[in-house]
């Protein structure tokens, strides 16, 4: 079964904010020097003691705003700056 993403509405988004102590790392992400994570299409937050988590793959997939490719280099960049070394990423349930 083939499956298709519709990535066509990502960019009729507005942006958000970038919060004070933020930057933009991507067109979608902006990482604070702690690496709290925060999604500038729809202001959804990672805070950074939930980076651990394995399951943020599969639970952003399902999120209509989510692309892969700018998630995982912000997500490693957002781990880098917490310490956190070695990164599992559970990729089906």
């Amino acid at each position: 079964m083939e499956r298709i993403i519709d990535t066509s509405n990502k960019y009729r988004w507005s942006r958000c904010e970038r919060p004070k102590g933020y930057e933009e790392y991507n067109s979608d992400w902006f990482i604070s020097p702690d690496g709290d994570m925060m999604n500038a299409r729809s202001c959804y937050q990672i805070g950074c003691d939930e980076l651990d988590h394995d399951d943020w793959f599969l639970h952003l997939s399902e999120k209509r705003w989510f692309d892969a490719n700018t998630f995982i280099p912000a997500y490693f960049e957002a781990c880098r700056r917490k310490g956190i070394q070695t990164v599992l990423m559970r990729i089906s349930y």
